[in-house]
């Protein structure tokens, strides 16, 4: 995605939510484990001092310094201080309280965070990230039948995302439900998961190096 952010810079060197998303994709990145923080956190910071400098009224700019406290200085308190800032000032923008309640689960405060997401789903019924965190929520609770019915119960539109049925095999495989989990693994074609479930080492092995190289990041995208 950084790459479209940079293409819309070129295009107009001061528009502040390209280089906020840049920020955000970086975050993203280090978040999923495709990153170190240590090899992205400067460049994270640069873009967003950058969109701070062009307009630091914007919401999604606003939002974007907050999740980077997070996840690039681990200040998840002051993330929670910009974030309910930002949703007191602008009760409508999904992804605020949707971070508000991801970092909210993270300090253990799991009824907050279940109003938060649920707001968040109000204001944005048809984001596949917000109901993928609502079940991490619930995950991270220790709830995995409701993380399951989350999942199962999102709109039609999304019921064949393929995030969300490798989700839910994970899910099956930590509840102990071997059947479920491998066909949900199989619909997914998650290789890796179908490889523990099979207790195939050696080609648990294989698709690890082989799942790591496809997740490098391009060149441009680290050097910017």
């Amino acid at each position: 995605s950084i790459r479209f952010f940079l293409k819309a810079i070129s295009l107009d060197d001061d528009y502040a939510l390209a280089y906020s998303g840049i920020a955000d994709a970086y975050t993203v990145m280090c978040d999923n484990g495709y990153v170190s923080v240590d090899s992205v956190s400067a460049k994270a910071k640069n873009a967003l001092d950058k969109a701070l400098t062009l307009d630091s009224s914007l919401v999604e700019v606003k939002t974007s310094y907050a999740i980077y406290l997070s996840s690039m200085e681990g200040n998840g308190s002051a993330a929670i201080n910009e974030l309910e800032k930002i949703i007191m000032v602008n009760p409508n923008y999904a992804s605020a309280f949707q971070w508000y309640a991801i970092e909210l689960s993270a300090k253990g405060q799991y009824a907050t965070a279940s109003e938060m997401i649920e707001k968040a789903v109000v204001l944005d019924p048809r984001s596949k990230r917000i109901y993928t965190t609502k079940a991490l929520i619930y995950l991270f609770e220790k709830n995995i039948n409701k993380a399951i019915e989350v999942l199962k119960k999102q709109p039609a539109e999304l019921s064949n995302d393929l995030a969300k049925v490798k989700f839910l095999a994970n899910l099956y495989y930590l509840k102990g439900e071997t059947d479920s989990a491998m066909q949900y693994a199989r619909l997914a074609k998650d290789e890796i998961l179908l490889a523990v479930l099979k207790k195939n080492k050696a080609l648990l092995n294989q698709l690890i190096i082989a799942k790591a190289g496809e997740h490098r990041i391009p060149a441009e995208e680290i050097a910017y």
